[in-house]
């Protein structure tokens, strides 16, 4: 599953590398706006219903037909939404151009719908072969077709070319990969509609903690600023929200299996989540200080003005992580109202203080507000799940500790480092230069970890389960 999203990610990257020269901010400001308004439908019409079947090991046919009638019937409400209200929104935010947008996007939406609930079983029986190739695929067919029709158009009709084609190459691919046929009918949809409510509320409680943020930006800054932060958010997701999603994704069915096994379940957890931040963290931390290295290699000069945003976001990822981690129990033990509740709790101290900071046009203020509240909530949830399955606070304290205490060693190193080596805007030299210290630093962290790991006797996490694997496959 790693594999799956890091395969789909370089995809990403290479796609953003080359769009970020053929398109200009604006294009992808306006885009980030549209899909912004498009997400406030979609969440609000999102009750995860794959997340129901997957949880339910006993679901039957006429589960999977009301869940896939249910996501027909809320994508058209969708599209009709939003070619109802394409004249309104445009004149809302002074945008003639989304009268272009909507419509498209609400070809999208149907699309989407039609998509066969039947692939969710690739997750539920852990068929990862299946799911690699299926999302592989879209994201080929994506990266194809806006890659083209940035070379002809030049315009954010690429962008909406892309996501279009790529919706529909899913759609079509869901049929040809796996042979469940749906059919209408609500038979069944209320047990889906319990376990789902709670994911609808967080769905909602996601939206206002990130895609609401881009309507508050749009409303006060021009489609620019919104554009840097918008793809500045994307490269930062690619070290943290990306590589936890896939890993969340294959935890939450073999969690799911374990709910009658508590033991099991809590030695999985704390070792996923050791191993989840050795990684993560190291990454998010390189990046947000490499940060004028990755902006100027991936995106260009014209996007190094945003650079400093690529620094807060990823350090803000690095606690996302680790908070994160936690969502797969609580969904898999079927509580996701604990999942909810600790999303409200972040909204409640995250909307209002990042639009007193907009609003007052201090952009790197707000985003600082979205760094702090992602450890505030790291430490809820952590906090949270320790109580309701007796876990201790040092039993998921100390392998974090160790890779944050290394990961922090390894800040000052890449410090000093770009002090001594800054950027000289020559991508040759620039790519060869980061690539040289980024893999100077990692050298740095693994021997740090390794050393807190020793000193601390060698306790049980990701330096042991790490160790374990390379020995089998040595051994073999």
């Amino acid at each position: 599953m790693v594999c799956l999203k890091l395969s789909v990610r370089a995809i990403g990257l290479v796609s953003t590398v080359i769009l970020a020269r053929l398109l200009i901010p604006a294009d992808f400001g306006l885009v980030a706006l549209a899909m912004s308004f498009y997400a406030i439908l979609d969440v609000l019409t999102t009750f995860n219903f794959d997340m129901a079947l997957i949880q339910n090991q006993k679901a039957t046919r006429d589960d999977y037909n009301a869940a896939w009638t249910m996501n027909l019937l809320m994508t058209i409400g969708i599209a009709i939404i939003l070619l109802s209200s394409m004249s309104y929104v445009s004149d809302l935010f002074n945008e003639p151009r989304l009268m272009y947008v909507f419509p498209m996007m609400a070809i999208m939406s149907f699309l989407e719908g039609l998509t066969n609930i039947g692939v969710v079983d690739f997750r539920k029986e852990l068929e990862l072969r299946k799911e690699f190739k299926y999302e592989v695929s879209k994201k080929v067919l994506a990266f194809i077709v806006t890659v083209s029709a940035a070379i002809y158009f030049r315009s954010y009709w690429a962008l909406l070319t892309g996501m279009v084609v790529g919706q529909l190459g899913g759609t079509t691919l869901s049929y040809i990969m796996h042979p469940f046929r749906p059919r209408l009918s609500l038979k069944g949809a209320s047990a889906l509609l319990n376990f789902s409510k709670w994911l609808l509320m967080n769905n909602v409680l996601f939206f206002v903690n990130t895609r609401l943020m881009n309507l508050i930006i749009g409303s006060y800054y021009p489609s620019k600023v919104l554009g840097h932060v918008s793809v500045i958010k994307d490269i930062a997701e690619m070290t943290t929200a990306e590589l936890v999603w896939p890993i969340q994704r294959a935890l939450f069915p073999g969690y799911s299996k374990l709910t009658n096994n508590p033991t099991a379940l809590v030695n999985n957890f704390l070792g996923s989540l050791s191993v989840i931040s050795f990684v993560g963290v190291p990454l998010a931390v390189m990046i947000a200080f490499f940060n004028e290295y990755v902006v100027f290699i991936i995106l260009g000069d014209q996007w190094l003005e945003a650079a400093w945003m690529l620094r807060i976001m990823c350090l803000a990822g690095a606690f996302n992580l680790i908070g994160a981690a936690t969502a797969s129990v609580f969904f898999a033990t079927g509580r996701p109202k604990i999942v909810t509740m600790i999303a409200l709790f972040l909204a409640v101290i995250r909307l209002p203080v990042f639009f007193y900071f907009i609003a007052n046009k201090e952009l790197e203020a707000a985003l600082y507000t979205l760094l702090v509240t992602s450890a505030l909530r790291t430490c809820v949830s952590l906090i949270t799940i320790g109580r309701i399955h007796t876990i201790s606070l040092l039993a998921m304290l100390a392998p974090i500790g160790r890779t944050f205490l290394a990961a922090f060693i390894t800040m000052f190193a890449i410090v000093s480092l770009t002090q001594w080596f800054p950027l000289q805007q020559a991508i040759l030299l620039d790519l060869i230069t980061v690539i040289g210290m980024g893999l100077l630093c990692s050298v740095v962290y693994l021997i740090m970890h390794y050393l807190f790991w020793y000193l601390f006797a060698k306790p049980k996490g990701a330096e042991t389960i790490i160790l374990n694997f390379v020995k089998s496959k040595l051994n073999h």
